[in-house]
């Protein structure tokens, strides 16, 4: 009866662990759709004078961004370079999404005052990566959600 216990103790343990696997592997899978999807609404919401702010978008992990001149980076392949930065996604990882336009800040919160080259503005902020940040739970709800409906069959 002894040995009994330990294999069905044994086995119970097994699937604990098998379990607390799986869990972590949909939790990354779901921050990771969720991280895309969240960008995805963020382009959606930037304004669009020339696409100059939008495509200026980088991703980076961990406070690890692309450094160099926002132009770098204005290229077709910023598709590709966030799925790269998504993909290496680990759980605990922090994802930074960052404009490198000179000027995001102002189209952001706005700008009252006289520039450099003493141009006078009374810009308003558009607010969009604020608008942007609201949704986030509601992004990663449906992230989880479609993930659930997958995996149930």
């Amino acid at each position: 009866m002894a040995r009994r216990k330990v294999g069905t103790s044994r086995r119970f343990g097994q699937g604990v662990r098998q379990w607390a696997k799986e869990c972590e592997e949909n939790a990354e899978a779901t921050i990771k759709r969720a991280s895309l999807d969240f960008r995805d609404h963020l382009l959606e919401l930037t304004p669009i004078d020339t696409g100059n702010l939008r495509s200026s978008l980088v991703l980076g992990l961990n406070g690890n961004l692309p450094q160099g001149p926002h132009n770098a980076y204005m290229s077709d392949d910023n598709e590709a370079r966030a799925r790269a930065v998504v993909a290496s996604m680990k759980a605990g990882d922090t994802i930074d999404y960052r404009f490198q336009a000179p000027y995001a800040h102002r189209i952001e919160f706005g700008f009252v005052g006289v520039d450099s080259l003493n141009r006078a503005y009374n810009q308003q902020g558009q607010f969009f990566i604020r608008r942007a940040g609201t949704s986030w739970n509601k992004i990663l709800r449906r992230a989880a959600t479609e993930l659930w409906d997958k995996t149930r069959g």
